[in-house]
């Protein structure tokens, strides 16, 4: 469950994406789930200033739950979310 429209909604359904520099599953998915991005911010993967930087930052694209990039550090933040919920 999630709204695009309410980013922060408690009750979402949340994806944590452990290896971020697959970061493209992460932006397609966000695209076709109307969380804001556009087809033109595909191909612009990992260029300065895009919204689809190379490890997917929290608050610079709408729908990324945490920065990521560490190997590991996804499952250990994917728990605290969930304890928190």
């Amino acid at each position: 469950r999630h709204d695009p429209n309410d980013v922060h909604w408690l009750g979402r359904d949340r994806f944590i994406l452990s290896c971020g520099h697959s970061s493209l599953t992460l932006y397609i998915q966000l695209y076709l789930g109307g969380f804001g991005l556009e087809l033109s911010d595909i191909p612009a993967l990992r260029t300065f200033k895009s919204k689809t930087p190379g490890h997917p930052e929290f608050r610079h694209t709408d729908g990324v739950e945490i920065t990521t990039g560490p190997l590991g550090q996804g499952l250990a933040s994917a728990v605290g979310m969930a304890m928190a919920a």
